[in-house]
């Protein structure tokens, strides 16, 4: 040292332990649009769907959420993963029946467990692909029903179906394609699936212009011409439509001859 001496210090260094973090208390599943509360709330979370101290996905996936908290100057962190589902809704079939008639099934598919209710805000009355309600098919109405598909504990958007009574449930049968010629040349045939059909001139009333599958037009001015067609397995049905267009020939021209 200076002077032939020497002199001495001391310093204190402390060390301090990190926080430790325990993430368990946060679960791993969650709903789509589900709120899951963060906990512990002594720092600050960050990752997709975080906000503040809660995480929420609209969407399904896998979402890692990053815990970061300080305690005297030590920062320490941790990571946790939150699996959403979202599950898909069903398909819900609807269906018509006569009055006084059978109640028909309904059913749905989907790739979860089906749940079905009476009223869109009631609870389920039936767990499985079909369900047939209890219903009076004694006078014209339409009833509704839902259906909901629940996967991972996590339940769908209730989509509904429905059972229309009616007089009469036939449906429209199924018309052949359009046609188009020209001028001077003769149509094809048309012809219609289903029972007993009888071809109109009008969507409703209008002429009756045949009965059975098939009917030739007879018509050549120039222009759109549509006919109509019903079938009639029990009561008749709707009718369904089909056009013939008859294209103008071109005019031939004239040639002088010159000699």
């Amino acid at each position: 040292g200076a002077n032939g001496c020497i002199g001495k210090a001391a310093a204190t260094i402390t060390v301090k332990a990190k926080p430790v973090i325990d993430l368990s208390s946060v679960p791993t599943e969650a709903c789509a649009d589900e709120v899951v509360a963060l906990t512990p709330t002594t720092g600050t979370w960050s990752g997709t769907g975080v906000s503040g101290t809660s995480f929420s996905s609209a969407s399904s996936g896998s979402f890692e959420l990053e815990f970061i908290e300080n305690v005297s100057g030590c920062a320490g962190s941790a990571t946790t993963t939150i699996a959403v589902t979202k599950p898909i809704a069903p398909v819900v079939s609807s269906s018509t029946v006569e009055k006084d008639g059978t109640v028909p099934v309904l059913t749905a598919v989907a790739d979860g467990t089906i749940n079905w209710y009476d009223t869109e805000t009631g609870a389920s009355v039936k767990v499985g692909d079909s369900y047939t309600p209890s219903i009076v098919t004694s006078a014209e109405k339409t009833f509704t029903f839902y259906a909901t598909n629940t996967k991972n504990g996590c339940e769908s958007k209730k989509v509904p179906g429905t059972i229309t009574v009616t007089s009469c449930a036939t449906a429209a049968p199924q018309m052949p394609v359009a046609q188009s010629i020209c001028e001077g040349e003769t149509p094809k045939e048309f012809t219609a699936v289903g029972a007993n059909i009888v071809w109109y001139s009008a969507i409703t009333d209008g002429k009756v212009l045949g009965t059975g599958a098939s009917y030739l037009p007879i018509e050549t001015v120039v222009g759109t011409h549509t006919y109509y067609a019903s079938q009639n397995p029990s009561c008749e049905g709707p009718r369904a439509s089909v056009t013939l267009t008859i294209r103008e020939k071109p005019a031939i021209p004239l040639v002088e001859n010159v000699s």
